[in-house]
């Protein structure tokens, strides 16, 4: 099971890799190899909804994933000398965390049968339906009026990296299918690792973003694995607003097209994170075309390698309407704004507000903000604009969930009650990544201070004002 999972891994790694060639490289840390694994993760998916055929487009990524290997050990020969600066401390340090997030999300996954409502009816689910008939296409079933229960028109990037394994191993259970969730957990987790530094805020994020989620990342279900990328995007926004690194630029984005294969709310993050990146670039009064710390500026081929991130929704999007799969929540039709206009008159929103700021965690979070921002203010020390995507993000998604729930106003209560707290998660991490980046500046003595961990030890800038 477990050198299957590496294997598994491994491949994703590879065929990341090659990607990432495509960009260029500069020097390689943890954020690197998130996002090796989250853009192999991607491809795979991509090579399933294009060609459907499990076994057929294993073969492929297969070959492609070889292309990939070459290359990766290439640049190990070439840049061999940079891992022998390594320092052990650092290396130790997050190497436990590593060790300890992963082992311990891997043997609660794989140890524990699928038993959440929406892992079991939904998620793996589909996964079971793609992998029974060995392809993702319209003959799987979807049309079957006993399966539409289960929102066959949800995205499949989960149920496929499940069916996939399950393909590979040769055999279907409860436990097995569950990996799908161990890949998905790596690049955030790694992303969080090249932020590490021996500081009360980098165990006020781990704890967060974690062990704040507790059971959300392993029963089955995908809003604890949505939070955490939803973090995850926030977290590299806000340090390459800082420091312009190229891998932190290509990784958010990375995390957004994620997102919108994850689940259906991802698409309304990716909206509501463009707003808070507008509203960040109108106050800290930065240049809005990307320009990287070491001069280069974001040529077309790398739009196009963005571009082509979100190639997957898109085409699951066109699939999903040619195949006739309609979206329960029915967003954006004549019926959604009609429901949305009735639970305006009959105080629906005064309870969906009540249910997300006082019964569930959004309250305590932006309790945790303001505590971090007086605290800031009374050491008279002014933070820096590098937290405000998260908080902006955050606000833009609260607003968008409530929309969401009004538009459910006929039968609110119900979904307050088994939805809310999921569904709200999403907010909670962004604003658990806000509350870091103040604690951050308040333990730096300065808010132009940014440090992170690569391979080969520390790394600081400080941003001067000439600069």
């Amino acid at each position: 099971m477990f050198v299957a999972l590496s294997i598994f891994i491994f491949e994703f790694f590879c065929l990341g890799w090659l990607i990432l060639s495509f960009f260029g490289k500069t020097n390689f840390d943890y954020s690197h190899g998130g996002f090796a694994i989250g853009a192999g993760a991607l491809l795979s998916y991509l090579a399933v909804l294009i060609f459907h055929s499990l076994q057929k487009s294993q073969n492929i990524l297969l070959g492609l994933g070889l292309i990939g290997l070459v290359l990766f050990i290439h640049y190990l020969f070439r840049h061999r000398n940079e891992f022998s600066r390594f320092k052990q401390a650092d290396t130790l340090l997050l190497g436990a965390f590593f060790i300890y997030v992963v082992a311990l999300n891997t043997l609660k996954a794989i140890g524990s049968p699928i038993i959440g409502w929406d892992g079991r009816s939904i998620w793996f689910f589909h996964a079971k339906m793609i992998w029974s008939h060995g392809a993702l296409d319209r003959f799987a079933g979807w049309d079957l009026d006993s399966v539409q229960f289960s929102h066959v028109a949800y995205p499949k990037l989960v149920a496929t990296l499940a069916a996939q394994f399950c393909k590979v191993v040769g055999f279907w259970n409860e436990y097995i299918p569950k990996v799908a969730l161990v890949v998905m957990i790596l690049p955030p987790v790694l992303w969080i690792m090249s932020f590490g530094k021996k500081s009360i805020s980098f165990l006020f994020l781990v704890g967060m973003l974690f062990l704040g989620m507790n059971q959300w990342l392993w029963v089955g279900d995908m809003d604890g694995i949505f939070a955490l990328y939803a973090g995850s995007a926030v977290l590299l926004a806000g340090r390459y607003f800082e420091l312009k690194r190229k891998i932190d630029f290509l990784s958010l984005f990375l995390c957004l097209a994620l997102l919108s294969n994850i689940k259906s709310e991802g698409t309304m993050f990716f909206v509501a994170f463009i707003l808070s990146v507008a509203s960040y670039l109108i106050f800290s009064k930065q240049k809005i075309w990307p320009i990287f710390g070491d001069g280069e500026k974001i040529s077309v081929l790398m739009l196009v390698g963005i571009a082509a991130m979100f190639l997957p929704a898109f085409i699951w999007a066109h699939q999903r309407s040619a195949w006739h799969m309609i979206s329960f929540f029915q967003v954006g039709k004549p019926i959604w704004f009609q429901t949305i206009k009735n639970g305006l008159a009959d105080g629906s929103l005064k309870e969906i507000l009540k249910n997300f700021l006082v019964a569930q965690s959004v309250g305590r979070s932006l309790l945790l903000v303001l505590i971090a921002t007086i605290a800031l203010h009374l050491q008279g020390k002014k933070p820096g604009m590098f937290y405000m995507p998260a908080l902006a993000t955050a606000f833009f998604y609260f607003c968008g969930l409530v929309l969401i729930f009004l538009g459910q106003s006929n039968n609110l209560q119900f979904f307050l009650d088994t939805a809310a707290e999921r569904t709200l998660l999403g907010i909670f991490s962004c604003l658990a990544v806000a509350s870091y980046f103040l604690l951050s500046s308040y333990e730096d003595g300065s808010a132009s201070v940014t440090s992170f961990s690569t391979p080969y030890g520390r790394y600081s800038q400080k941003l001067t004002e000439e600069e």
